[in-house]
């Protein structure tokens, strides 16, 4: 076999695999940067609910303290009553909100670059909308409209409610903390490494061509 014969096919074969391993590494570069800004992202809108959250429940917390303190000790926590109407308006002058459509973007998102991450969401984050939903009568997009007019809420019901969100923002801190390390993790270092396969398989064609 001619000199020519062998380097011939080693340059083309080098090329191609040169190329290979190009386009490999753009499109782990592609998806890593993705994965990043999914979490950056997801992060941002978990940190904006456990937010509205938190004020959500020190606005009731507060108001029916005034309630009581307002109406003294002949007002037991079942008779103490607040509309719902006056407590969303407390809510809105402190401005602190939750756009439906981030939480939306950021469950598709992972729907389908993480599914498995898209079934804890399902677990920890819904249910802590659901809940503040239910007690201030919110409607999301979709649903039908909840007419609050005429609806309160007394005390045993907010004590209830405050309890339930403080442990339903606990679980969502610690996912969305978690879901911002994953990029950390050992499943996703072969994202950031080149594959080595690529180098075996021309060394191993050198062998069985060239007989070293």
């Amino acid at each position: 076999m001619d000199l020519k014969d062998v380097l011939t096919p080693l340059v083309t074969l080098a090329a191609r695999f040169t190329l290979r391993n190009e386009i490999s590494k753009k499109a782990l570069e592609i998806r890593t940067a993705r994965l990043e800004s999914i979490a950056a992202e997801c992060s941002d809108v978990l940190t904006e609910l456990l937010n509205y959250a938190g004020t959500v429940a020190h606005q009731v917390e507060i108001q029916f303290r005034m309630a009581g303190e307002a109406y003294g000790m002949e007002m037991t926590p079942s008779d103490l009553r607040i509309p719902v109407s006056a407590l969303d308006h407390w809510i809105d002058e402190s401005n602190r909100t939750v756009d439906p459509a981030r939480l939306r973007h950021c469950r598709h998102q992972l729907a389908f670059h993480r599914p498995d991450e898209v079934l804890r969401w399902d677990q920890v984050v819904l249910p802590l909308i659901g809940t503040l939903n239910d007690f201030m009568m919110i409607s999301m997009p979709g649903e039908p409209m909840r007419d609050m007019k005429g609806m309160t809420r007394n005390g045993i019901e907010a004590l209830e409610f405050r309890k339930t969100v403080n442990e339903q923002m606990l679980d969502v801190g610690q996912f969305r903390k978690a879901l911002t390390a994953l990029l950390l993790s050992a499943e996703f270092v072969p994202l950031t490494r080149p594959s080595p396969s690529l180098a075996g398989q021309f060394i191993a064609w050198c062998r069985i061509r060239c007989n070293f």
